[in-house]
């Protein structure tokens, strides 16, 4: 639902709740309508609106925690992968490949976590170096990764 169309809604309702009561003031007896009677409908409505407040201030507390427990997350996550990036950089051009890779991945996985663009895996896939995805065959990935140990083994005992 649309918000123009709920704000819609919500003010067809709020004018024909007016206009229901204005209707059933006619009704009502005398007695109903006297000063302690209006009264107390007044410190109802201000107990609802109170606790309204309330509930509204808690929700968006819980929305702001939530919002910066996840920016934290995020500045965490990038605080280590330039660390990864520079620690990569110091075993030479052996270790290029992995850093290439590895910068791909960054902007669909930052729009994953987002969720501000709705991603599947086969996008993923097509927008990272080779057409490699996040899901790939575990055997090829166990030899990539003994292949890239072995060029750093070499490169430190160079």
């Amino acid at each position: 639902m649309t918000p123009s169309a709920l704000s819609g809604i919500i003010f067809v309702l709020t004018l024909s709740g007016i206009f229901l009561g204005s209707m059933l003031r006619r009704t009502l007896p005398k007695h109903h309508l006297s000063e302690d009677a209006q009264d107390t409908v007044r410190l109802g409505v201000g107990l609802i609106a109170t606790i309204a407040a309330l509930v509204l201030g808690l929700l968006i507390a819980a929305a702001k925690g939530s919002f910066d427990t996840q920016n934290t997350q995020i500045k965490q996550i990038t605080a280590d992968l330039i660390l990864l990036d520079n620690i990569l950089a110091q075993y030479g051009p052996e270790a290029r490949p992995i850093r290439e890779q590895m910068r791909g991945a960054v902007g669909p996985f930052a729009d994953q976590l987002w969720r501000e663009k709705q991603t599947s895996v086969r996008d993923v896939r097509n927008q990272r170096p080779g057409g490699t995805g996040l899901s790939r065959n575990p055997r090829i990935v166990a030899a990539e990764r003994s292949t890239a140990r072995a060029a750093i083994a070499s490169r430190a005992a160079e």
